[in-house]
C-alpha cells in the first residue's frame, strides 16, 4: 500500500469531515420527528415521559426505572444517547410482546387440558 502525501491525506480528511458535518446536519433535522415518535412509543410502552420546553427546544426526560436518573434528550443531543433509548424502548416492546406470545401459548394449552388436570395443575400451582 502506498503512502500518502500530505496533500492526500489532508484532502481525504476535509472530505471525510464534510461527510460527517452532512451526516451531523441530516440527524439534527431528523431530530424533532425522532423525538415525537420516541415520546409516542414509550408512553405507549407505559414508560413515564416528562417534557420541558428550554430556550433551545424541548428536553424530554425517560424515566425507565423508578428511582433513578432519567434518560434526557433535547435536540442537541449526540447519536449514540437517541439510539441508546431508542434501543431500550424497543427491548420494552418487545419483551411485552414475547409476555403476550407465552400468555396465549399458555392459554392454549391449558385450554387443551382434562377437567381433571386443569384442577390438578391449579391445585399444584396454589401449592407453590
Amino acid at each position: 500500500m502506498a503512502k500518502l502525501t500530505k496533500e492526500e491525506k489532508a484532502a481525504l480528511l476535509e472530505k471525510q469531515l464534510a461527510e460527517d458535518l452532512k451526516a451531523a446536519a441530516e440527524f439534527r433535522q431528523s431530530m424533532p420527528k425522532r423525538l415525537f415518535e420516541l415520546t409516542a412509543a414509550a408512553q405507549a410502552e407505559g414508560v413515564r415521559v416528562e417534557t420541558n420546553l428550554t430556550e433551545t427546544g424541548p428536553e424530554v426526560k425517560f424515566y425507565f426505572t423508578e428511582g433513578y436518573d432519567a434518560d434526557v434528550i433535547t435536540y442537541e443531543t449526540e447519536f449514540w444517547i437517541v439510539e441508546s433509548v431508542e434501543d431500550h424502548v424497543s427491548k420494552i416492546r418487545q419483551s411485552r410482546i414475547d409476555r403476550e406470545a407465552r400468555k396465549i401459548l399458555a392459554r392454549t394449552a391449558f385450554n387443551k387440558l382434562t377437567e381433571e388436570e386443569k384442577s390438578a395443575l391449579k391445585e399444584f400451582i396454589w401449592n407453590l
